[in-house]
Parts: structure tokens; C-alpha cells; sequence
């Protein structure tokens, strides 16, 4: 295949050397003069000027010369022609082959990646089934395809030449719930993906609020206050906040003043709004107070208010 492209690139070549050739014409120009001796005549072509004599033929062979130099153009053209249909049906055989021959078709199909979604399923979504033709699959739409599972996050769809097709996924993790009809798992990209099943263990936050109280499985929670909540479960884990003050809640009724509720004492934590990592930087240290002084119990915190920087208000239980 790679021969008759080269060939076909040759004749190409040469046949559009031969058409400038044509269509500048002959560059030579030539001039009837003196006769010196028999068929002897001046010549001057279109880069020299006449400094020699020389026999030439009679005009009539210079036609005859152009009419050569076209019926070789014409021949080229044709010969090119030719090899172009060659390559076509060569193709197309080719492509014939590959697509209806018993060789290519799907005997395995390999997931890996996933722990909870199934492997039927994601099978089942990209479209591949053994016994089909391996080119038959759109390797882009199938890894679409199972991307519009809401628990997979990336996928991706590889073939394994004759008959083998891989898939490759990604699954959402949980970052936090959120109480919609039904308790469901969100990841931080705000994607709502799965929900939480009797049995399952995961101490995160819920996130609460009357405007996510229609979110299914697949959507993503776009509600004003869900972002700002989902970076403050983030800095709860990074900032080591979980080990003192076990937040259970985060509510977003009202995104500019976002309530938190402990989950010891069921006290109120009031964080306002702004540098949520600087609220929760003085809550920790509200805590680590707590936890030296013998007279405080942290199960008897009733509520603590974040939201001025110089001190931290905090009220507890009996007092």
C-alpha cells in the first residue's frame, strides 16, 4: 500500500510539472534569418542572445515535439487515474475484511477500575458485546456512554487487537451527603451520585437545606450555599477539625449566615460568612480551650457564633 501511494505521489508530481510545461508553453522563440549554408539558420532563445549558428529542424517538428510532450502529459494523467482506483478498491476491500471477518470479532470484554457499579452494567453501557465486530465501536461514544453513569466520573475504552475491548473507569468518591427526599451521596464536584443504603458506614456531614430537597441521583447540586458547604467538609478533614468538634450538619437555609450543629452536644455553630478556614481555624481552637479546661465539657456546648475575628462567643449548657 505504501508503494502505490509513493507511485501515485510520483505521477502526481510529474504530471503537474508536465501542465506547468504546457501552460507556459515553449520558451524558446524562433527567429527566420540569413542562411549561411543549406538548412542553417540564426537562433534565439528566450535567455540568450543569437551568438552561434546551428542546423535546426523545420517548424512543423517543433509542433510535432508539443504534440509528443501532451500525449505523454495525457498518459500520465491516465496512468494516475488508474492507480487512484486501484488504491480506493484496495481500500474498500480492506475494510471489508476487517469488518466482516470472524477474526475481528468481540470475544472478551475486560472492565477495571470499578468497586460498586457492576461490570454488566458498564458493559451494557458503551454499546459493546462479544460477538460483534471490534471496529464497530466508536471507542470516543462508548466511553461517553458510560461516563452517564452518575457513579463513574472518567471512562475510558480501549481496543485489544483481534477481538479483546477493555474498559477503564473512574468512580466518584463521596465527599458528603446531602438530605434530599432520601439521604444521597455528593462528591465535590457537587455531583449527586448514589445513594445512602441501610448499612453503609461513612462519617461525613449532611448537608441540609429546603432547596435541595429535589435533587435526584445524576443532578448536580448548583443551589447557592452547596460549594461553600462542600469546601468546608474539605477543611473540616484537612484542618483536622473532626477530631475535637464532630460537625453533623451543615445547613444552607440562608448561604450568608451557614449553621453547622455538633454532633457531641447538638450545640449551634454559627459561621456566617467569609473566610470559612479562618472561622474554622478559631473553632478548633475553641476546642483545644475546652478540652484543657476541667471545668468544660465539650457535650455540654450549647452553641459557639464564628462570626466576629477578635473573640468567640460560646455558651454552654447550665450556664
Amino acid at each position: 500500500m505504501r508503494e502505490l501511494l509513493k507511485k501515485a505521489f510520483k505521477l502526481l508530481t510529474e504530471w503537474d510539472d508536465l501542465r506547468q510545461t504546457l501552460k507556459r508553453g515553449d520558451p524558446r522563440r524562433i527567429f527566420v534569418g540569413r542562411f549561411s549554408k543549406g538548412n542553417t539558420k540564426i537562433i534565439q532563445t528566450a535567455n540568450s542572445a543569437p551568438k552561434r549558428r546551428q542546423n535546426v529542424k523545420r517548424r512543423q517538428r517543433v509542433l510535432v515535439a508539443r504534440r509528443e510532450r501532451i500525449a505523454r502529459a495525457v498518459a500520465s494523467g491516465v496512468k494516475l487515474v488508474l492507480l487512484v482506483i486501484v488504491v480506493i478498491v484496495v481500500t474498500a476491500d480492506v475494510l471489508s475484511y476487517l469488518r466482516s471477518s470472524p477474526r475481528f470479532a468481540i470475544a472478551h470484554i475486560g472492565v477495571t477500575g470499578n468497586t460498586h457499579e457492576t461490570a454488566e452494567t458498564i458493559m451494557q453501557s458503551s454499546g459493546a458485546a462479544e460477538g460483534m465486530n471490534i471496529f464497530s465501536i466508536d471507542l470516543t461514544r462508548a466511553a461517553e456512554s458510560v461516563e452517564e453513569i452518575p457513579r463513574i466520573s472518567r471512562a475510558c475504552v480501549k481496543r485489544k487487537l483481534p477481538n479483546e475491548i477493555y474498559i477503564e473507569v473512574s468512580e466518584r468518591q463521596p465527599l458528603a451527603l446531602i438530605l434530599s427526599r432520601q439521604l444521597l451521596y455528593i462528591d465535590g464536584e457537587g455531583k449527586v451520585f448514589a445513594p445512602f443504603e441501610p448499612g453503609d458506614v461513612f462519617n461525613a456531614p449532611i448537608i441540609t437545606g429546603k432547596k435541595l430537597e429535589r435533587l435526584e441521583i445524576g443532578d448536580v447540586a448548583e443551589a447557592e450555599g452547596v460549594d461553600t458547604a462542600l469546601r468546608i467538609v474539605e477543611a473540616l478533614g484537612s484542618m483536622g477539625c473532626t477530631d475535637s468538634i464532630r460537625v453533623s450538619e451543615i445547613n444552607i437555609d440562608n448561604p450568608s449566615n451557614i449553621l453547622m450543629v455538633a454532633e457531641q452536644s447538638g450545640a449551634s455553630i454559627i459561621l456566617g460568612s467569609g473566610d470559612m478556614k479562618g472561622k474554622l481555624w478559631r473553632l478548633a481552637k475553641v476546642a483545644e480551650e475546652i478540652g484543657r479546661n476541667e471545668h468544660l465539657d465539650i457535650a455540654n456546648l450549647e452553641r459557639v457564633d464564628l462570626r466576629f475575628e477578635a473573640t468567640v462567643p460560646a455558651k454552654f449548657k447550665g450556664s
